[in-house]
């Protein structure tokens, strides 16, 4: 029987990588015909360089301090090189970064003729050039935990919008606008030269209360990002796309609470609906996809109202000030 071929995925990421984790549990479970080839991470001090699930897969590394030796040795020979990262100029530290990331690209297209490869930016919170998305067009992935349409950008998504800040943007964007019927979603989307703007591939839509605590709401969705990244991998490296199907939301949940049970989730069962009934109305079982998409499309011409508002402040303290 000739031996499965794996699909070659490129994982970038900055922080954690427990949805990196998961997803190469899932592949060595060999639910996903994938292969983790390589991590580039521009964060030495990473926590996902030292997961064990990782030992043995290279790992392309920005260090600041190595990268900003290495460009004063061929560019600034003769010049003293700073010894801490606080007194490069800044300058010299956008450059060095710069640096670092054609020499991923380079890295990249040398893997990339050998066999075609996929890139899932997981938890990644640097700007990726456009000449490496150009280079991969349609072939990297992002995961962005929050509404992210146009009008929400700045607000849940966006330059900056990473860790715990569309969480609580987002929420105190809700309450401030007297938002009740609070819609949130997990997404994975293309990536383009513009922060959060590809087209989104998958969307978890889900009814939350606004008065969700954004530290038990960031808990819910990257459970569920577990989830999205590994069921999206199966489908793309497995060619399963003519039967996919995005179950819903309901058969994920009791999927997940299997799973907690099982000891396969970082949470307990318990830990798990305690999350469910801090997020989620009561409705969740019931929930109305219609009325879901009603609800954002509500909340998307509050957040367009929003920045006309803030807009027209703007321009008002300008002219305040010319006067």
């Amino acid at each position: 029987m000739p031996e499965k071929k794996l699909k070659p995925l490129v994982i970038f990421a900055s922080g954690g990588g427990s949805t990196a984790a998961a997803l190469q549990v899932a592949i060595e479970a060999g639910q996903v015909n994938g292969q983790i080839v390589t991590i580039v991470c521009d964060e030495q001090d990473a926590g996902i360089l030292s997961k064990k699930e990782f030992e043995n897969v290279p790992k392309i590394v920005y260090n600041k301090m190595d990268s900003v030796r290495e460009f004063y040795a061929n560019y600034r020979e003769g010049d003293v090189v700073p010894n801490i990262w606080e007194n490069v100029p800044k300058e010299i530290q956008k450059i060095s970064k710069r640096l670092w990331y054609r020499y991923v690209y380079n890295k990249l297209i040398i893997q990339d003729t050998y066999s075609k490869i996929d890139i899932y930016a997981l938890g990644f919170t640097g700007k990726i050039p456009e000449y490496i998305t150009r280079a991969f067009e349609y072939r990297i992935y992002n995961n962005h935990p929050a509404p992210m349409s146009k009008e929400m950008q700045g607000i849940s998504c966006g330059k900056g919008m990473h860790g715990d800040k569309p969480y609580k943007s987002g929420l105190k964007f809700y309450q401030n606008n007297g938002i009740t019927q609070a819609v949130w979603e997990f997404n994975i989307h293309h990536v383009t030269e513009r922060f959060d703007d590809g087209a989104q591939i998958i969307t978890l839509r889900f009814p939350i209360k606004s008065e969700a605590d954004s530290k038990r709401l960031k808990e819910f969705t990257m459970i569920l990002e577990k989830w999205a990244t590994v069921f999206f991998a199966k489908t793309i490296c497995n060619k399963d796309m003519k039967n996919a199907k995005l179950p819903e939301l309901s058969e994920i949940i009791s999927e997940l609470r299997i799973a907690s049970s099982q000891n396969e989730l970082s949470v307990t069962a318990d830990e798990f609906n305690d999350l469910i009934v801090d997020v989620l109305p009561e409705t969740l079982i019931s929930f109305n996809r219609e009325q879901l998409d009603k609800d954002m499309d509500e909340i998307k011409n509050n957040a367009r109202k929003y920045k006309e508002n803030q807009e027209v402040n703007n321009e008002g303290r300008k002219e305040a000030r010319i006067i």
